[in-house]
């Protein structure tokens, strides 16, 4: 489902390299996942991963009280970046 969200809003807005890279790991995922073996291992990253997203979407959502907490921002694509990297490598 997340792959065709990101589809959705690349086909409205553009792809930018950060998106683009969220999508390709998201698709990777996803074919790993319907073929079989270690597509757990695979799930089990993305996962982790969407969490801290969605965490750190709930924290800045929250408002500007919150901004203080959200020192670890440039780690998120660093950490995105490479699970791409483990994920391809892995494969």
């Amino acid at each position: 489902m997340d792959c065709v969200h990101w589809e959705v809003v690349a086909q409205k807005s553009g792809i930018s390299g950060n998106d683009f890279l969220l999508a390709l790991r998201d698709i990777t995922v996803l074919v790993m996942w319907c073929v079989g073996g270690f597509g757990t291992f695979h799930a089990w990253l993305n996962s982790f991963i969407h969490f801290v997203m969605y965490i750190y979407y709930a924290l800045s959502a929250l408002g500007p009280r919150y901004q203080k907490y959200l020192w670890w921002k440039k780690y998120m694509t660093s950490m995105q970046i490479v699970s791409a990297s483990v994920l391809f490598e892995y494969c």
